[in-house]
């Protein structure tokens, strides 16, 4: 019918503008959506919704989307649409699971060339010889070749390799734009004297550090 063509037509327009708007995890950019008019913001929010399985909004929730957009960036607004929640977080809204908590993560004491499994990061990291295969990997000095690797408290001073100046892990993440929710979500590892990097999912950031050996950091898939 001329109104399934029509609708196939203003899904085709949405799902062009959205590759512009998103990113690779799946966020929608505020700013993007603000230069919108806010017809169009309603049409690309249903659409960029939908594509990511999210029931949809009635008329007084979509406005209340539309609200987050224009809130202060650091208010951090959100929403529940049922079992996703919609969080905005700086210039980006992300659709999170609802039900989600935060992990725990059990410290693990190991050594050069052990593999170590992140089961909620679904990776696994091993510290000694570069090998093949690895998602990403740096290397880092050590003082010696025993390791642990935990959930950091946000206020330890760590001092990223390139950076002059030691701050605490809570003001990186506020520079790194990391949101919140996600923070838990970062290991640290450590020798037993100093802190030597900060491991994410698919992703390492290496610390300043000081030792007699160098070892290479990798991740591997779980």
């Amino acid at each position: 019918s001329l109104c399934a063509e029509q609708q196939g037509l203003l899904d085709e327009t949405c799902d062009e503008r959205l590759e512009g708007l998103c990113d690779k995890h799946g966020c929608i950019s505020v700013s993007g959506l603000n230069a919108a008019s806010p017809a169009w913001q309603r049409a690309l929010l249903r659409r960029w919704l939908e594509l990511n399985k999210v029931a949809m909004p009635g008329t007084r929730q979509l406005t209340q989307i539309q609200q987050m957009l224009a809130a202060r960036p650091d208010a951090q607004p959100h929403i529940v649409l049922g079992n996703t929640q919609l969080r905005r977080y700086q210039d980006n809204l992300y659709c999170l699971d609802a039900g989600q908590q935060p992990w725990s993560f059990k410290t693990i004491v190991f050594i050069t060339q052990e593999y170590v499994a992140i089961k909620p990061q679904r990776q696994q990291m091993m510290v000694g010889k570069p090998q093949e295969g690895a998602l990403c990997s740096v290397s880092v000095a050590a003082a010696e070749g025993h390791f642990s690797l935990s959930q950091p408290v946000l206020s330890l001073p760590v001092k990223p390799v390139g950076e002059t100046h030691h701050k605490p892990l809570k003001q990186w993440f506020k520079q790194w734009q990391v949101p919140p929710w996600e923070r838990s979500d970062w290991l640290l590892l450590s020798d037993t004297e100093q802190p030597l990097a900060l491991v994410g999912k698919g992703r390492i950031i290496a610390l300043s550090a000081t030792g007699q050996y160098q070892f290479s950091l990798q991740l591997y898939a779980l």
